[in-house]
């Protein structure tokens, strides 16, 4: 959890109006920091610039700190924004001066680019910290092997490595042929270090006879760790006609 730092910045000031409506300063006002604009709950787990527990926060009088200047706070932990009274009546909304910090990190983790809206704390999972963490840059990947011409059943040679620096799990298989298989079912493989992740064979990724398209069921070997590298084998053809133009995806996340 973290804790949002607010005032002390040249806007952060208590005033009173004085004669002719003249804007004056108002040195040592009490100021108390609310969740809403009205009513709501008052925010009392504060603490002052050197971390000392405090309730509320009082402005400058002119001895400690400039008249009326808000000294720097801290919020209860994930407070972005905060309402603040004077005790005149009128909250005014404060927003923490982490927030250039907070928007400079969420772009950075997006490619130093962003398109959209960008939106800020858990309103987007893809732009929270703890969402980028988990998942490496948001939605699953996924991976492509491709065989143009006609199949035929083979080892396969060409190998993807999961270099995200993090486990991956193998989700769905597909395998779909431009031409798909007669005479009988066009079946792949997945395999892992050169061991495959379906041990039970019977849920390998399949193209029915007459089909174009079909998916594998459950993998029984489906973490993919950092380092290791995955192949796809054609187990089986069609007899009458092999299958033509294959491609195979896989959904790891």
């Amino acid at each position: 959890m973290t804790r949002y730092w607010f005032g002390g910045t040249p806007a952060d000031y208590t005033v009173t109006p004085g004669s002719g409506n003249v804007v004056l300063f108002a040195p040592g006002a009490t100021l108390t920091c609310w969740n809403a604009q009205v009513g709501g709950t008052q925010y009392t787990d504060l603490r002052n610039a050197v971390g000392g527990a405090v309730t509320s926060v009082t402005s400058g009088d002119g001895v400690t700190g400039p008249a009326g200047a808000t000294p720097r706070f801290q919020a209860p932990d994930e407070v972005l924004t905060l309402w603040i009274d004077g005790g005149t009546g009128t909250r005014y909304l404060m927003v923490t001066t982490d927030l250039p910090a907070l928007l400079a990190g969420k772009i950075s983790r997006a490619g130093d680019s962003m398109d959209g809206d960008l939106l800020l704390a858990d309103d987007s999972p893809a732009a929270s910290r703890d969402y980028v963490d988990a998942r490496a840059g948001g939605a699953p990947s996924i991976l492509v092997f491709g065989y143009g011409g006609i199949v035929s059943p083979r080892a396969g040679v060409e190998r993807i490595y999961n270099d995200v620096g993090r486990p991956l799990t193998i989700g769905t298989v597909r395998a779909s042929a431009g031409t798909g298989p007669a005479g009988q079912a066009l079946i792949v493989d997945v395999h892992k270090n050169g061991t495959t992740v379906y041990t039970n064979q019977a849920a390998r990724p399949t193209i029915a006879a007459g089909q174009q398209t079909g998916t594998g069921g459950t993998p029984d070997a489906p973490v993919w760790s950092p380092g290791e590298y995955l192949t796809v084998d054609v187990d089986q053809v069609g007899t009458t006609t092999p299958g033509s133009d294959l491609t195979v995806t896989i959904v790891a996340s």
